[in-house]
Parts: C-alpha cells; sequence; structure tokens
C-alpha cells in the first residue's frame, strides 16, 4: 500500500483505492464491500471480547469501559489520560489481550489507544444483515428520513444528501457527472493536485497560483502532462489507470482506527484528506 505524498494523518475525510485495472482477478463493488463487512464483523468480534475482559478484570488492570460525550471507551481509573503511568497500564493490558488470542498485535493499538465506540447502541448489529452493498445504502439512507421520492442510487455514484460511514465507487463504470464525487469531493484530485490543470491545458507559466509552488509540484506537474499524453488520457479513463478499480470513500472520521488500518493494508494506495 503506498499513501499520497504529503498525507494528512488528521484528516476529517480519507479514500482507499483496491485494485489495479491490469489485475488478473477483477473486482467489483460488492467483492470489496464484502471485505469490508468482514472487517467490521472482526472488528465487532474483536471488541466485545476485549471489553468482556476488561470489564472481569477491572481490579487487577484499573480500566472501565465507559460512556462519555463521544461515545464509549475505555478510561484508566487510577491514572490520568495519556500519563506515563496510564501508557504503561494499557501496555500491560494490550500485551496480556494478545498473549490470551484476543487481540491482534498489529492491530491492538487501534482498539485500545484513542478508541471509542460511536452510536454503538444505534447500528451494533447491523453487519449481519447489510449482506450487500444495496442492504447498506437502504439502511442509511432510511436514517436519514429522506422520502423515496428524494432516492436516487445507480449502483456508481454518491448521494450528497445522507450519509454513510464510507462509500464505494466503481471506477470502471461511466461516471453520472463530469467527475466522480462522493459529497462534492474530487476524488483524483487528492493524490494528484494538480490534474485539473493539466487537464485544462493550463501550465505553470499561465497558472494564477504557480508562484506558492515548490520545485517539486511543478515537477509532478510535467509528469502528469507526460502521462496523460502518453496514455490519451481524460477526465473519465484516468481513474482507472492512475488510481485502480475501486475507491472507498470515508468521510469526517466516521471510519474507527481499525477499519481503516485493514483497508490500509489491501489497498494500493490511500489519502488523508482535510475538508
Amino acid at each position: 500500500m503506498k499513501k499520497r505524498n504529503g498525507f494528512v494523518t488528521n484528516s476529517s475525510s480519507s479514500s482507499y483505492i483496491i485494485g489495479k485495472k491490469d489485475d488478473i482477478l477483477p473486482i467489483d463493488v460488492e467483492y470489496v464491500y464484502d471485505i469490508i463487512r468482514n472487517i467490521y464483523i472482526e472488528y465487532y468480534n474483536q471488541r466485545d471480547s476485549i471489553v468482556q475482559y476488561v470489564k472481569d478484570n477491572t481490579s487487577i488492570y484499573g480500566i472501565e469501559y465507559i460512556k462519555t460525550e463521544y461515545g464509549y471507551t475505555f478510561n484508566c481509573t487510577n491514572a490520568k489520560k495519556y500519563s506515563k503511568k496510564a501508557n504503561e497500564i494499557f501496555d500491560k493490558l494490550k500485551r496480556d489481550l494478545v498473549a490470551i488470542g484476543l487481540m491482534d498485535d498489529d492491530f491492538s493499538d487501534y482498539l485500545l489507544y484513542n478508541y471509542y465506540d460511536y452510536d454503538i447502541d444505534s447500528h451494533y448489529q447491523w453487519w449481519n444483515d447489510l449482506t450487500t452493498y444495496s442492504d447498506y445504502i437502504r439502511y442509511w439512507f432510511d436514517l436519514s428520513n429522506q422520502t423515496e421520492s428524494g432516492y436516487q442510487y445507480d449502483g456508481n455514484n454518491c448521494n450528497p444528501y445522507f450519509k454513510m460511514p464510507f462509500y464505494i465507487i466503481d471506477f470502471s463504470k461511466p461516471f453520472v457527472n463530469e467527475y466522480v464525487k462522493c459529497t462534492g469531493k474530487e476524488v483524483l484530485n487528492w493524490y494528484f493536485p494538480c490534474i485539473e490543470q493539466v487537464f485544462n491545458g493550463i501550465d505553470c507559466n499561465s497558472c494564477k497560483t504557480s508562484q506558492y509552488c515548490g520545485e517539486d509540484y511543478k515537477s509532478s506537474y510535467m509528469e502528469l502532462k507526460e502521462k496523460v499524453e502518453q496514455y490519451g488520457l481524460e477526465k473519465q479513463n484516468a481513474y482507472t489507470t492512475m488510481l485502480g478499480m475501486i475507491c472507498v470513500y470515508a468521510e469526517e472520521n466516521m471510519l474507527p482506527e481499525f477499519i481503516k488500518a485493514k483497508l490500509e493494508k489491501i489497498s494500493v494506495l490511500c489519502c488523508g484528506h482535510m475538508g
């Protein structure tokens, strides 16, 4: 997996590109959704086991599972949050959980540190029932309290009027809009910030903002221009050639860190973005 240069670690939105155009085994939206669904099931199963273990051993570790204004989280009862003592307590808990097989060491930090369960009571069992991406969209659409007349979904483009934890876009399908959009975001620009200028024939000499660009940015423009010309790319076919086949998009940190880490493992590209 390769992160875009300048990856924003505290991003409010993120995307994950899965599968390449020349892959021997093609993938589609339902294939990727099934992967994510199983990651969520793994996440909740591990979370349940960890929470129960912590509750059963509160007197040993001094850690409780509480509800805050932000959601449910683990909390040290006898040490200040983020203090050295608290970190040592959580490290011991992590080692013990890994040792008894309740947690994978590679993803332990995402289950314990800065961990919150948002709206756990509302959506706890959804993954058992939502077996297809269409089921998933319908579930979140119904939660938005919109009328059926306002719902349009063609299997590829996102409806900007209701939010889901993530969206899945198939770049190989025809786009209804000029760009692939998810709630107003331009995916291709996230990975190639000057691609718009390339497609519009605006070079560094004529670009009004070029004075603020560094040499690496100008070099990136020239590399993109050469690639677009070499492959005869247009906006419609640039996504599969320059990025990949399937895009998983999420905004406002709606994905748990555990899910993000798993998605990064299977992505050919990923990107964090502010806004």
